[in-house]
């Protein structure tokens, strides 16, 4: 089943999409260590489609060209895993943004 998103979604609609989608998937059976270890590959993916967009240490006999859908999808990858993590350990991710961003706007930054 396509995407349950509506046109202007919230982080709580991302993370109930999500958790629909692992469901349908069977994939709810996966443990915090699991998502948690998916999550980090995908970060590595994202780190090389980065790599490949500033040109750093590329094997110059393959394509040096940047595929920016690449990238959008390594940070889609990534997304997904953290609201998946964030729902299997009852994470208001929308929540926890706004408590972070109260508690970032006291500090003093150099």
């Amino acid at each position: 089943m396509p995407s349950q998103l509506p046109e202007k979604p919230t982080l709580g609609d991302f993370q109930a999409d999500i958790k629909r989608l692992v469901a349908e998937r069977g994939w709810d059976d996966e443990t915090i260590q699991d998502i948690f270890l998916l999550m980090v590959e995908e970060v590595g993916e994202l780190a090389k489609e980065l790599r490949k967009t500033i040109g750093m240490h590329v094997d110059v006999a393959k394509t040096t060209t940047t595929d920016h859908a690449k990238l959008e999808g390594e940070f889609a990858d990534i997304f997904n895993y953290l609201l998946d993590l964030a729902n299997k350990l009852g994470v208001d991710l929308e929540r926890a943004y706004r408590n972070k961003m109260k508690e970032v706007e006291g500090r003093t930054w150099k």
